[in-house]
């Protein structure tokens, strides 16, 4: 573990390091006084429902922003920043995000223009009006270690003040992955009058030594023959670099006590100016295949987008009426492919490979460029006592310009109404039931590594949702979700020829069940549950080329957490997290299965006072049991699962 902190902040040396911490010390050296900002991060305490909730660096959740009932909220692009559109080429990096909330079931309701497939909606590190430093230091025994930094200073008192943040990774996965990192990022919040405020933001966040960990590719329907560990085998010049940043301006402005205009303008962007991807392929059954390198030519997406958004309110005794209009924009472009494939020869699972790095040969790559725009409205009833109403409509206006070397310009327009309906109501003081419906244009999923098409972002599909279900408030600190849905969308995957397209409609449908909140003073507890039955339909599937359950989809998900303070020492807690997932299809055919997984986290943090300021240790133990498993890549594919193996893990925070 201190070999990996030394790794980490050997970064230190580099110029473009130093030019970082120059400026984070530049932010925040007037900072004398702190109110307590990240120490007290506990993802468990903090989430209201067992949806999906990430706090800093924790998440806690049956769903993330890259998996909600089976599906990516993030590749359909479901993003929101302060609930205002975002399209997203890049991630947003942890320097400039606070938390996210995943927005589903009856998490979406009285939500503006909700999604099919959720919507992730991510909270900024806005400054308060003290000033604040928080350092936190982490690292764990496979090797990861993080250094960041995050602060707020105010400039101009009650006008204008400033956040923002640095920090230093050496992130290493199971698979073998690995990469140094640093990010960056920072944030104004102006108020020139009271009744407006704007907030412009600028992050970025830059990949040295950018190595992913290879993928195995059977030749026929059986898993690989053995999972050889976290171990590299790939030659050591297979090393990628990735600059991303993300930066823009959320603006409100309040001109009467009823109306409120909400305006975000973003840019994303995404650059790889080198990418490297190992595949073990045509693996026999005792682990022989031949090891394949591909390399990309420079390659990335950039997408400026936003929304306008103007809303009206009017109390009308114990009713409450809200209408919101929304224009949304994005104009994205990307170019990928041209791949130039080095064949490193015969080899087999757990043999290092060691060859000269090849000159590459690349061909023209293929080019992207959508264009969208969304008008909508949307018509709320909030009446006391009873329940809400919500009603929506909106009409996308897409086009898409695919141009493939040497065929014809590929385009694609759609213009479908699109309508969301919802209803909760309170039968009981306790108890309130909710249906809604949600008819939605979403991007589809970028082709997998292993497909022929790699790489390639299909046309955006129309997709359907239904939810029926029920909160009870058990107490008034805890509450039981039970719910229903089902989802319907086009099924994509890889064909016979390796082509990843659409191969017929899926639907999803099925049971959740959250419960979360504080069930006795000294245990909180957020618990949730998946049960559900993913079927594909269509043509395919009824000749017997497609299998009836869609690769990689679960029918059983499980994530249980348990927060416990002792009577007599409130300063400290233990946490212990049950997560478990059913077998999954592997291959379209269905002949081949990932097995379940169960792994089991536990961590016992103390809450306490360095030298006058806030502070907090964590010291953990993740996967408990070391379980060890196979993940996919892609049908057919598979890497090693990314959370596999056992480690321990500390980490300190303290708020100056």
């Amino acid at each position: 573990m201190h070999l990996s902190i030394l790794n980490a902040l050997s970064m230190l040396g580099r110029p473009d390091m130093m030019r970082m911490v120059l400026a984070a010390t530049m932010v925040f050296a007037s900072a004398r006084m702190a109110q307590a900002q990240r120490a007290s991060e506990n993802a468990v305490t903090q989430a209201e429902d067992a949806f999906g909730t990430s706090v800093g660096n924790e998440q806690v959740g049956l769903y993330s922003s890259f998996d909600v009932r089976g599906f990516s909220p993030t590749a359909a692009g479901n993003v929101r920043i302060e609930g205002l559109y975002f399209d997203q080429a890049t991630g947003l990096n942890p320097r400039l995000q606070q938390s996210s909330q995943i927005r589903v079931g009856i998490a979406a309701q009285g939500y503006a223009f909700p999604a099919p497939t959720g919507v992730v909606d991510y909270a900024l590190r806005l400054p308060g009006a003290e000033p604040r430093l928080s350092a936190l230091v982490e690292s764990n025994t496979r090797g990861t270690t993080r250094v960041e930094f995050d602060g707020a200073h105010g400039l101009i008192e009650g006008r204008l003040s400033i956040a923002g943040g640095v920090g230093f990774h050496r992130d290493v996965l199971a698979d073998g992955s690995a990469n140094y990192e640093h990010n960056e990022a920072v944030l104004l919040k102006w108020t020139p009058l009271e009744n407006v405020n704007v907030m412009p933001f600028w992050s970025r966040t830059d990949y040295y030594d950018k190595r992913s960990g290879q993928t195995y590719a059977p030749a026929g329907p059986f898993l690989p023959a053995f999972n050889p560990g976290r171990h590299f085998f790939g030659p050591d010049w297979a090393l990628g670099r990735e600059f991303d940043s993300n930066y823009g301006v959320v603006a409100r402005i309040t001109p009467f006590a009823d109306w409120d205009l909400k305006v975000g303008l973003f840019r994303s962007e995404k650059k790889e100016p080198d990418s490297m991807f190992v595949l073990l392929s045509g693996l026999t059954r005792d682990g022989h295949g031949n090891l394949l390198v591909f390399a990309d030519p420079p390659s990335g997406r950039r997408s400026t987008s936003g929304e306008v958004r103007l809303e009206h309110t009017v109390q009308e005794g114990p009713r409450l009426h809200r209408a919101i209009f929304s224009v949304r924009m994005r104009d994205r472009d990307a170019e990928y492919g041209g791949a130039a494939i080095i064949d490193l020869g015969a080899t087999a699972i757990g043999e290092r490979v060691s060859a000269q790095r090849p000159d590459f040969h690349f061909s023209p790559q293929i080019r992207d460029h959508v264009e969208q725009t969304t008008i909508g409205f949307s018509y709320q009833l909030a009446w006391k006592g009873l329940g809400v109403l919500g009603l929506g409509v909106q009409r996308p206006s897409y086009h898409k310009r695919t141009l493939i070397p040497g065929q014809q310009p590929a385009i694609s327009d759609d213009q479908p109404w699109l309508f969301d309906a919802s209803l909760a109501a309170e039968v009981l003081e306790d108890v309130t039931v909710y249906g809604d419906f949600t008819r939605g244009l979403e991007d589809s999923e970028i082709a997998p590594q292993n497909a022929s098409n790699r790489n390639q972002a299909l046309p955006a599909i129309t997709t359907r949702q239904k939810d029926v279900g029920l909160r009870w408030a058990v107490t008034p600190g805890v509450k039981l979700v039970f719910g229903l849905f089902d989802i319907q969308k086009p099924y994509f995957n890889i064909n016979p020829q390796n082509l990843y397209t659409q191969l017929g409609e899926i639907q999803n449908k099925g049971i959740e069940i959250s419960l979360a909140g504080n069930v006795l003073p000294e245990l909180d507890v957020v618990a949730g549950a998946v049960l559900a039955e993913p079927r594909v339909q269509g043509d395919a599937v009824d000749l017997g080329l497609v299998g009836r359950h869609p690769v990689g989809m679960p029918s059983r998900q499980l994530d249980v957490n348990f927060n416990w303070r002792p009577p007599q020492e409130q300063a400290l807690s233990f946490n212990l997290g049950v997560s478990y997932q059913s077998s999954v299809p592997a291959v379209v055919s269905n002949l081949v299965s990932v097995s379940d997984r169960t792994v089991v986290n536990g961590d016992v943090r103390y809450s306490f006072v360095m030298g006058g300021y806030p502070a907090s240790l964590k010291f953990g133990i993740q996967n408990l049991f070391d379980s060890r498993d196979w993940d996919l890549d892609g049908a057919g594919a598979y890497d090693i699962y990314w959370d596999s193996g056992r480690r321990l893990n500390a980490r300190l925070i303290v708020d100056f």
